[in-house]
């Protein structure tokens, strides 16, 4: 069993692309958005605290600043976020 809050969002847009049949039923906004605010009450607190990205990171490699945050929707691992352990 592995707890990865990366891994959540793609299944939501996964779970609403196999309801619907299309694809990109939500920005990558909208599900950090999901993530941060859905995701902090799941646990209990009212806001989720910052994280730092490890843009040094094997899964980073190559990506631009701005895409970023698509990328990590896309297909990182919560490993990611500095001070995590996978």
């Amino acid at each position: 069993m592995r707890i990865d809050p990366l891994e959540e969002l793609r299944q939501l847009e996964g779970i609403a692309r196999r309801q619907t049949g299309r694809r990109g039923m939500f920005s990558t906004p909208e599900l950090l958005r999901f993530g941060a605010e859905q995701g902090a009450r799941a646990i209990g607190i009212d806001v989720w605290p910052d994280i730092e990205i490890d843009l040094a990171h094997p899964s980073l490699a190559g990506v631009d600043l701005d895409a970023v945050p698509a990328t990590l929707v896309a297909g990182c691992g919560a490993d990611v976020v500095k001070g995590s352990k996978e």
